[in-house]
């Protein structure tokens, strides 16, 4: 339900661009996830046709999550593409319910369905519900890949030598230690919204 309150305060905010994508990148979305869509605008910026629109992030401020805004946003998202004239909205999803299982696999993950059929994850079950088809789990959508010390700080206590991987706190998988330094790589979701 609207409430007049919307009107004076900001309830999200979504980041998208228009991307060049190809037939057979459709066919097997890349690991890649937001480098891949950024490289993917770039190429739109040098000369290649859009083709889609590729959302990078989208937040809902948390005065009103649970009162149906993600999909307002996602309806935007879908609106921008078609009066751009492109076919679709392509977006690497960040299920932020994963964080309470980092350990197991995103498809593991994906493989938990609730009863009736829609995935367990509220927001990439959102995107399903407004029309989204999941096409792809990008393993590496982001990859941060830092000396210990940095970890050591976000931890707030030293990582022991015997450590050969640790969790972060909202951290979507372990981060692997190797050698110095620490490597996260987040998986995501690929979803793909036809028009």
């Amino acid at each position: 339900m609207l409430r007049s309150s919307w009107a004076s305060r900001l309830a999200a905010v979504g980041n998208a661009a228009p991307i060049a994508v190809r037939s057979d990148d459709l066919a097997a979305l890349p690991d890649g996830g937001w480098k891949w869509q950024v490289l993917r605008a770039k190429a739109v910026r040098d000369g290649e046709p859009p083709t889609h629109l590729g959302a990078f992030t989208a937040s809902v401020s948390p005065l009103f999550r649970g009162q149906g805004v993600s999909a307002l946003v996602l309806a935007g998202f879908k609106a921008l593409a078609r009066r751009s004239g492109l076919a679709g909205v392509l977006a690497p999803v960040r299920p932020p319910s994963k964080a309470s299982c980092p350990g197991i696999d995103i498809e593991e993950f994906l493989d938990r369905a609730r009863e009736d059929g829609l995935p367990t994850d509220p927001w990439v079950r959102t995107h399903v519900r407004v029309g989204g088809r999941i096409a792809g789990t990008p393993r590496c959508a982001l990859v941060v890949d830092l000396e210990l010390d940095f970890w050591e700080v976000w931890l707030g206590r030293p990582i022991l030598p015997s450590e050969r991987s640790f969790e972060i706190p909202g951290g979507l998988a372990p981060v692997y230690v190797q050698g110095r330094r620490g490597r996260y790589e987040e998986p995501a979701v690929w979803v793909v919204h036809s028009l």
